[in-house]
């Protein structure tokens, strides 16, 4: 019934009946199997996805804590990874930065063991990347970006939150550099349709915290502009 609801778009009764689903396998005489674990885990991952996605975090919070706990007694690592990725995610928008680059950095020990290379890592990779610009450790986010561009080069957030942290260390000709070239492969000034990519975003948000550094306050400003449709476009 919860993916019947989620296909009608009723998140709120997507998440009632996908709660139930998951209070039917715990009452299942297997509960303690991996297999159980895993349902169970799924199901509580998509619950704390869809409250993500409505911005309620705190709710979020606790079904992402759950799914992790039942990923780490499935056995199944890789899955375990994913998830940790996401509830960083979580922290972020809850302004849990150090939190967040710990969470994630979790994430990477296990993909490394077990899915080096993959699409799993470059993302985790290249949210690190992000995470470290509300921390100020510009230069590990350049080179967790560039880590992440040297398996697949062709992330656009990626390339932009690369040129983020140049920019953040007062290296702007290479900064704009990479601006240029992503928005010249863009229709749409502002964001990329194709993955979904705000350029902006990030910058902005630092903006509103306060985490620019002040002798980089005024190029920041000049790449928001650049990014921003003008009227009429």
């Amino acid at each position: 019934l919860g993916i019947l609801y989620e296909q009608k778009g009723d998140d709120q009764k997507f998440i009632v009946y996908t709660k139930k689903a998951v209070e039917l396998y715990s009452q299942l005489q297997n509960n303690d199997s991996p297999t159980n674990y895993k349902s169970r885990a799924t199901l509580l991952e998509n619950v704390a996805r869809k409250l993500d996605a409505q911005k309620e975090y705190e709710q979020a919070l606790v079904y992402h804590q759950q799914s992790i706990e039942l990923w780490e007694l499935s056995g199944d690592n890789v899955e375990l990874a994913i998830e940790l990725n996401n509830y960083s995610v979580n922290q972020v928008y809850r302004k849990a930065y150090p939190e967040a680059t710990a969470t994630v950095q979790r994430s990477l020990a296990l993909l490394i063991e077990h899915a080096p290379r993959s699409s799993y890592y470059v993302t985790a990779l290249s949210n690190m990347s992000n995470y470290q610009l509300y921390t100020k450790n510009f230069t590990y986010a350049q080179k967790c970006a560039e880590e992440a561009l040297t398996i697949d080069g062709n992330r656009k957030a990626t390339k932009i939150n690369l040129a983020n942290a140049l920019l953040m260390q007062g290296k702007y000709d290479a900064a704009w550099e990479i601006y240029r070239a992503v928005v010249s492969t863009v229709a749409v000034t502002t964001k990329d349709k194709t993955t979904d990519v705000d350029f902006t975003e990030v910058l902005e948000r630092l903006m509103s915290e306060k985490l620019i550094p002040a002798q980089h306050l005024q190029e920041v400003q000049k790449v928001i502009s650049y990014f921003t449709p003008k009227s009429g476009q």
